[in-house]
């Protein structure tokens, strides 16, 4: 019997992207408080797996439960960039970032009561050189304010970049896809 895929997030990004793979799946929030982490890590990766790892234990609740925890994490020359909240906040950000090159880090923990895998993709990216006129007509457009680093790629936000280089696209958006399909194929689930 294979277990209830729980995913361990209450982002609609997340579960758009896990629908793609047409399997049964949960959404439930993983009720953890992800600021005592950020207080505590300061490596972008480490902060991506650890709040990954975090909300797929906090989600599991039985043994016959396999969760999936994701997390997103932006590092810009070293500043960890979270998400905006608010349409000053994301003007600020995207204003830091023109013209520079940043790295998406996505973090995916795998888990059920008795084995854990986890893997991270990352997105280099370059965003083109942009006036404060353009980035607030962009943040006024797509209100990216729940979004890493103020943008969205599946949307507008893909006119703002100059270059990108990733593993996965998906991974962009904040789950990727092709290696979570490889561990859930390890775990029984039939995924073309």
């Amino acid at each position: 019997m294979k277990k209830d895929i729980i995913l361990a997030s209450t982002s609609p990004y997340r579960k758009e992207l896990l629908e793609r793979l047409q399997i049964p799946f949960i959404s439930r929030d993983p009720e953890i408080d992800e600021d005592l982490l950020k207080k505590k890590i300061s490596d972008p990766e480490e902060l991506a797996s650890g709040l990954a790892e975090l909300k797929a234990k906090n989600a599991l609740k039985n043994e016959n439960e396999l969760t999936i925890g994701s997390d997103q994490v932006l590092n810009l020359e070293g500043e960890i960039l979270g998400k905006p909240g608010n349409r000053e906040k994301a003007i600020e950000q995207l204003l830091k970032m023109q013209g520079k090159e940043h790295t998406l880090i996505t973090a995916v923990c795998v888990t059920d009561s008795f084995r854990t895998k986890a893997f991270m993709s990352k997105a280099h990216m370059k965003m083109r050189t942009l006036d404060k006129d353009s980035i607030t007509r962009y943040v006024e457009r797509d209100t990216p304010f729940n979004c890493a680093g103020s943008y969205k790629l599946e949307s507008l936000g893909i006119s703002l970049f100059e270059s990108i280089n990733v593993d996965d696209a998906t991974g962009i958006v904040g789950l990727p896809l092709v290696k979570l399909s490889e561990f859930l194929r390890q775990w029984g689930y039939n995924i073309p």
